[in-house]
């Protein structure tokens, strides 16, 4: 019914604008009559006044010409939209100007009889006069053009209006109609969906009695696995620790064999040993990594309010000799207090700043800069789906040889390396326990970097406190 509303409005409107094409030309049509008989008030008064001498007839002239101005005025806000008429209307006012300027002139001359150059100008103003009907003849004849295609239109419209409220109004009728049929068979359907409705009710409680059946289940199978999880992670400490000992043991027999002075080894022997030590370090490296990744794994979540300015300097004052050794400049901006596991967020910073010493660019002094901001979770600018709460972003950038952005991810993973073992020292799960740590915390860490222009760790940790 809104559309049919509003269909029947457009249809009156543009019968509206029918009549008033319509009315506006025969206003055209009038103001054009309305020159002519300016035009003709301004000759006949001024012959008036030849023949009688009475000024009053100057004064009807006058008034006649000021009237002629006016309508030329108002002729030419009517026609503005047709350049056809306009160009008309321009030649018009220079004949009636032409006219009313050679009236002018007789009446400057004024003889008191008629001699050959008085008439001379009569014939000249009768050939002007003549003109100017011309003009208004033509400019009528155009409007009559319009006029007629106007008035077509017009009684189009006038036809087309009831026609088409009449149909509209049909097919409103039919419309409700059929809107009442469907409305009955919705009806219908909606018993019959109700009934549906309580069949597949007492199929769901039935299948909810089974899903919680399986749930019980599923937890104690989850108590399991959580229980064989930490046998595990004990193990691998355990493991870890009684680990130690026999290295320890094979560096120490090692030394005494290489430093025995009652049988001096061999150079390639000496050499052997050498690669025996270096296997045997980067094997003790590699058990306290495992061991500082099972220790953030095992859910040791003291959490403590901590200024992370007196955690950043104490890693600082920890790799003081490795700074100095490689004449690294550390700058910190002040940091935040934040609710954090003290030991972990310590060790989240010593892996990073380590990270960023280890692959420095040769002849290039490291600068690792420490930065912060707090930002809002869900607006964050790097898109990562985090809270709505605040987070502080703190971030670690280096000057270092970087990486490329397609490994931005996979260098947090357990044993990830990007360059071989001869290139860089290390593990390969120092940044797995930076990603650990964060995770910890409830927050997350990311990386982005370029080949030769350093690369930067983005950590966010929720400002809030944890319940």
């Amino acid at each position: 019914m809104v559309a049919v509303t509003a269909i029947s409005f457009l249809r009156m409107h543009s019968l509206v604008k029918a009549s008033e094409s319509v009315n506006h030309t025969n206003m055209v049509k009038e103001n054009l009559g309305k020159l002519g008989w300016n035009m003709t008030s301004v000759e006949s008064n001024q012959r008036g006044y030849l023949l009688t001498r009475d000024s009053s007839f100057l004064n009807l002239r006058a008034a006649s010409i000021v009237e002629l101005d006016r309508n030329l005025t108002f002729l030419d806000s009517l026609i503005a939209d047709n350049p056809t008429q306009v160009a008309a209307a321009e030649r018009l006012r220079k004949r009636l100007y032409g006219r009313i300027a050679a009236l002018d002139a007789m009446l400057v001359t004024n003889p008191p009889v008629i001699d050959s150059s008085l008439r001379q100008k009569a014939i000249e103003g009768k050939r002007l006069m003549d003109g100017i009907r011309k003009e208004i003849g033509g400019m009528t004849l155009v409007e009559n053009l319009l006029l007629e295609s106007r008035t077509q239109n017009f009684r189009r419209q006038l036809i087309i209006a009831p026609a088409t409220i009449l149909i509209l109004s049909l097919i409103a009728l039919i419309i409700l109609l059929w809107s009442f049929r469907r409305l009955t068979r919705a009806i219908n359907n909606s018993v019959n969906l109700q009934n549906s409705q309580r069949q597949m009710s007492e199929m769901i409680a039935q299948k909810n009695r089974e899903l919680q059946a399986s749930n019980q289940d599923m937890e104690k199978q989850n108590r399991n696995l959580e229980k064989m999880n930490e046998e595990l992670e004990s193990f691998a400490y355990i493991a870890g620790h009684d680990l130690q000992e026999p290295l320890r043991k094979i560096q120490i027999f090692s030394k005494r064999i290489v430093e025995s002075k009652t049988s001096p080894l061999s150079a390639e022997s000496a050499q052997d040993f050498e690669r025996i030590e270096r296997s045997v370090k980067r094997m003790q490296r590699l058990i306290n990594d495992l061991l500082s990744y099972s220790r953030t794994s095992r859910g040791e979540q003291y959490f403590q309010q901590t200024d992370l300015n007196s955690v950043i300097e104490q890693v600082r004052e920890e790799l003081a000799d490795k700074l100095a050794a490689q004449h690294a400049s550390l700058i910190v901006e002040k940091l935040p207090t934040a609710l954090v596991i003290p030991f972990q967020i310590k060790q989240l910073f010593t892996n990073l700043i380590e990270n960023s010493l280890k692959f420095s660019r040769k002849d290039v002094d490291p600068i690792i800069q420490v930065k912060f901001i707090t930002i809002t979770g869900s607006s964050n600018e790097y898109a990562i789906p985090l809270g709505s709460g605040k987070y502080y972003q703190i971030s670690i950038r280096d000057n270092g040889i970087g990486f490329e952005e397609e490994y931005s991810e996979k260098i947090f993973g357990v044993f990830q390396r990007l360059h071989g073992r001869k290139e860089y020292e290390g593990t390969g799960i120092g940044l797995s326990i930076v990603k650990k740590i964060a995770e910890n915390h409830f927050g997350t860490v990311i990386a982005r970097a370029r080949p030769g222009e350093g690369a930067e760790f983005i950590l966010f940790l929720p400002a809030a406190t944890h319940d």
